[in-house]
């Protein structure tokens, strides 16, 4: 569960805030990627209604709980019209304005 975290956080920043692509590449590129699940993510989804199959980052010692998630994820993101990695700033930002 860690080490997912981290990747994903590592690839996002990568993609999403960096040279390294061009425009139209990025959106693309952000369809992708994975939302970092940590506790505080696990806890909006929960509050949401979007129930997982683990209840702490170091629960998640199987690739079908993380991509389950991600797969739940996306589909609400699909629904809202947004990349599914957007979720994870948009609740970042929610947090840091309490």
């Amino acid at each position: 569960g860690h080490a997912t975290k981290v990747r994903s956080l590592f690839i996002r920043e990568a993609v999403l805030n960096s040279r390294y692509f061009k425009e139209a590449e990025t959106k693309e590129i952000q369809g992708w990627l994975f939302v970092p699940l940590d506790s505080v993510v696990m806890e909006k989804l929960a509050e949401s209604g979007m129930t997982l199959d683990f209840k702490r980052i170091k629960d998640i010692d199987k690739a079908s709980k993380f991509y389950g998630a991600q797969e739940e994820i996306g589909k609400a993101a699909s629904e809202a019209g947004v990349p599914r990695i957007w979720f994870d700033d948009k609740w970042a930002t929610q947090d840091s304005a309490s």
